[in-house]
């Protein structure tokens, strides 16, 4: 069956449907990973987004029941050159466009991706959106001029209570601006006893749980719309911290930094960036479309900064840390998971110690 990719600008790409047929209007992002698209379709910072895929063939493993970051995907679309109708994988349980199906996550194959990108590369990211109608391309068109993408997507994916993720470790806070998995699964390998919140949750609420530190999870959308967080962060400004992605954004608009929409955004499993501390460059996996102005108070520290276009990629701001990156991989590099060991060394270093 046809399907056609349209772009605000006008441009249409035909292609074959995969996926569900239900669409909505999303931004559209390329991302360079080559693999961990089960990962990718799940994280919840993709949250009103359509993903165009670089990597030539995207579901060739399948789906299995291990690998999700979240088990309600909330991307808006999915945009590949090829989509292997079989998955060849010990633990496969299904194929890529079951699950697109049963999820509703509408996409489109057979498509010139290498073209998309070099547009999303040359004049930045775009509003964009799929029709099965070749009748109905020019209205859509329309709509797609005249449409505006959502804001406060975190209170969108945030969980609606606290829950606990009991041990016996330290105590932590971890707001959910749209956690993944993988950041969850870090903090329990080192015993970490969290309570995960939801991102609108006050300075009080958090604090009633006496925590030892603030974890800020990676999520979607404009940091600024997380107005109840940056509030929250300013509030505790003596309590150790450790931002995310989104959560680094956040706390960097707390600390009175500018922080901005990039052109294309960096997403990707293996994005390097120079460690400022021993000048070593190392790996990441990136999902974010935001970036961190370099004029800094004089109490920041700059501690990363991407390779490729030398925008900020982490702070340092007495004892809270933020990283555009997400150091617990998932999918891509995890290279850059001794950050959760530096966060609990720096509850140590104030001299809070475990009961």
């Amino acid at each position: 069956m046809k399907r056609y990719l349209v772009l605000e600008d006008g441009c249409v790409f035909e292609g074959t449907a995969i996926g569900s047929d239900e669409f909505k209007t999303g931004e559209l992002i390329f991302t360079n990973a080559m693999s961990g698209y089960q990962e990718m379709l799940t994280d919840s910072a993709y949250c009103g987004q359509i993903i165009v895929c670089t990597f030539p063939m995207i579901g060739n493993v399948g789906i299995n029941r291990d690998d999700f970051e979240s088990m309600i995907p909330m991307l808006y679309g999915l945009v590949v050159s090829e989509c292997c109708d079989e998955g060849s994988n010990f633990r496969c349980d299904q194929s890529l466009n079951e699950f697109m199906k049963q999820k509703k996550i509408p996409g489109i194959a057979g498509v010139d991706t290498r073209a998309i990108v070099r547009k999303i590369r040359d004049e930045g990211v775009m509003k964009a959106s799929f029709c099965d109608d070749e009748k109905q391309l020019e209205a859509m068109k329309a709509e797609l001029k005249q449409s505006t993408l959502e804001k406060c997507l975190s209170a969108r994916v945030t969980t609606p209570r606290p829950f606990p993720i009991p041990n016996r470790g330290h105590k932590l806070v971890l707001v959910d601006f749209g956690c993944k998995y993988g950041v969850i699964r870090e903090l329990s390998e080192r015993d970490c006893d969290v309570l995960v919140v939801p991102c609108t949750s006050s300075i009080d609420e958090i604090m009633a749980f006496r925590p030892e530190g603030i974890v800020l999870s990676s999520g979607p959308g404009d940091p600024a719309d997380c107005t109840e967080a940056i509030e929250m962060i300013r509030a505790c400004e003596n309590t150790a911290m450790l931002g995310i992605g989104l959560g680094a954004e956040v706390m960097a608009l707390a600390a009175g930094i500018k922080v901005s929409k990039m052109k294309s955004g960096h997403h990707g499993s293996s994005i390097p960036v120079r460690n400022h501390r021993n000048n070593r460059i190392e790996f990441t996996s990136q999902n974010h479309g935001y970036e961190i102005d370099k004029a800094m108070p004089a109490d920041c520290e700059l501690l990363y900064s991407a390779l490729n276009d030398g925008s900020v990629e982490g702070f340092k701001r007495n004892h809270q840390i933020g990283v555009c990156f997400n150091p617990e991989g998932a999918p891509g590099n995890s290279e850059c998971s001794y950050l959760f060991d530096e966060f609990l060394d720096l509850l140590k270093e104030r001299g809070i110690k475990n009961a």
